[in-house]
């Protein structure tokens, strides 16, 4: 995840991980849990890293296609937050990339279909 195409511009590539970073570090922050167990988010917290990971795949796609795990990643906080519409289209996009997270994207359409979102 976050990964670039390296040796293209070393600010370049920082910026990138950086960026991704960010996201992950508030994905992390994000998750609750009773003494490991009924696993959750706390949605303010979510909803900051998955505006911070949208904006790191952006920043990545001005230059390269950011990585189908990272686009599904960002997947999956939409649907934790109920965002199906946005789910839906990154999904999509995955699907249609046919890489291997092709199958993973088509699984969760699946849940999405179905209305199950807890991961």
């Amino acid at each position: 995840l976050g990964e670039t195409s390296r040796g293209v511009d070393e600010e370049w590539e920082l910026e990138v991980r950086f960026n991704y970073y960010k996201a992950f570090t508030h994905m992390r922050e994000s998750r609750t849990s009773v003494l490991g167990w009924f696993p959750g988010y706390e949605r303010a917290e979510l909803s900051v890293a998955t505006n911070l990971l949208e904006d790191a795949i952006v920043f990545q796609s001005v230059r390269e296609v950011a990585s189908s795990r990272s686009v599904l990643m960002l997947a999956r906080a939409y649907m934790q937050l109920n965002q199906d519409d946005k789910a839906a289209a990154l999904l999509q996009m995955v699907i249609e990339r046919g890489d291997e997270e092709a199958a993973s994207a088509l699984n969760l359409q699946d849940r999405l279909v179905r209305g199950e979102h807890r991961f």
